[in-house]
């Protein structure tokens, strides 16, 4: 079990990195094979972790930053909303759901949750105008 932790971590860590190094490209620039492959990976390894343990809310978010990554805004938001669920003292969670929602228009939403990121965890240094 924590071997796969581990795994889907590592996954996830270099899918950021990932997004680190494609920051100089254009908005919308088609991601080499690999990348995805990756993405895909990274989005397996946290499914394998969940399916043992649903309540590891940092996998939840792991598999969220997989999934946004990949292109899929929907099954990121769904990924964050299992760890604000399953965690609800996870700033990540909050503050990476409230970027989604803000994207989404759903300023609301998106108010709420990075409040409550602000709350549990300040050095986040979230804007709240």
């Amino acid at each position: 079990m924590a071997s796969a932790r581990r795994r889907c971590a590592r996954s996830a860590c270099r899918a950021t990195q990932l997004k680190r190094r494609q920051k100089g490209e254009r908005k919308g620039a088609p991601q080499p094979p690999w990348a995805q492959e990756l993405l895909s990976r990274a989005a397996g390894l946290c499914r394998e972790v969940l399916a043992i343990d649903p309540e590891h809310a940092d996998t939840h978010v792991n598999l969220g930053y997989a999934l946004i990554l990949g292109g899929d805004g929907d099954g990121a938001l769904s990924a964050y909303r299992a760890a604000v669920a399953t965690d609800a003292q996870n700033a990540t969670a909050h503050f990476n759901l409230g970027n989604i929602l803000l994207n989404r228009g759903d300023l609301a939403g998106s108010e709420a949750a990075n409040r409550v990121a602000d709350a549990v965890n300040p050095q986040l240094a979230i804007c709240l105008l």
